[in-house]
Formats: C-alpha cells, structure tokens, sequence
C-alpha cells in the first residue's frame, strides 16, 4: 500500500504566539535590573508570570506530573512560585535563553517533587484502609499490644 503524506500549509504572516518569547526575556532582565519594588511587582505581574504559569503547565501535562496526592492548581502554583524565586538565579551573559533555563529549573523542581511525594506515600500507611494493608500488616495489627498510659492504669486499680 501506498501511503499517501499530508502536507501542512501555514498561512503566511502568521506564527504561532509563543508564550515564552524573547519579549519575556527581556523583561526577567529588566526585572533583575530593577531596584523599585512596585516596579519589579508590576512587570512580574503582566509580563513574567503569565509566561512562567504556562510554562509549568505545560510541563505538568507533557511529562505526566499529576497524581492523585497533590491538586493539580497547588502543583502549578508552587512551581510557578520556586520560579519566581530562581528569577534572581538566571545570568543573561553565560549565553543561555531564559526559556531553556527555567524550562529546565521547572522540569528537575516537578521531578524532584514527584519524588518526594512518591516517598512519602510508600512510607506511610493508612490504618482506616484496611484494604490497601498486606497480610503481613494485618496480622502485626492484630498481634499490636496496646499499653494503657500509667494514668489509667492507677484508675483501674
């Protein structure tokens, strides 16, 4: 069989709007150019942060970071959050785009994230789901020795 390949045409004069453009690079320099702190606040306000929220969400859906311990908007915000922290981290003259360095610094924060969210989970275990306990584990809470505090042990007598 034959296969027969599609050609995609774009409309000329059009490109896709990139929401992470070099405009947004230029603001993250001015903004650590900046000493005035209204100042800094607005250019992040309009200019940075809508570009660092889709960026870690972005991140979040292609690479499969959501599960089913953390919400997905608390997840983003604290990614755009280390974000806005690592802003001051970001040097323009060692040559990297600041779109491949907080891409980077968001993807090893989401990992690093997921990760610890991972081992929290195989670390504990809830004793109100009986189902999800292992035989071993229902047995050494059957064989569990509860020991009354002194205080009720002097009641008793």
């Amino acid at each position: 069989m034959k296969r027969i390949k599609k050609i995609r045409r774009r409309r000329r004069g059009t490109s896709p709007k990139l929401y992470f453009s070099k405009e947004t690079q230029e603001f993250i320099e001015e903004y650590q150019r900046l000493e005035c702190i209204n100042e800094r606040h607005a250019i992040y306000a309009k200019k940075i942060f809508p570009a660092f929220d889709k960026l870690a969400e972005n991140l979040i859906f292609v690479y499969g970071f959501i599960n089913a311990q953390e919400d997905y908007l608390s997840l983003k915000n604290d990614c755009v959050s280390f974000l806005y922290e690592t802003i001051a981290k970001w040097d323009s003259a060692r040559g990297t785009k600041a779109f491949s360095y907080f891409n980077v610094v968001a993807k090893n924060w989401l990992i690093m994230n997921s990760r610890k969210l991972k081992k929290h989970a195989m670390r504990t275990v809830s004793l109100a789901d009986t189902t999800s306990l292992s035989h071993e584990d229902k047995k050494a809470l059957a064989n569990y020795d509860f020991i009354p505090s002194p205080d009720e042990i002097l009641i008793k007598k």
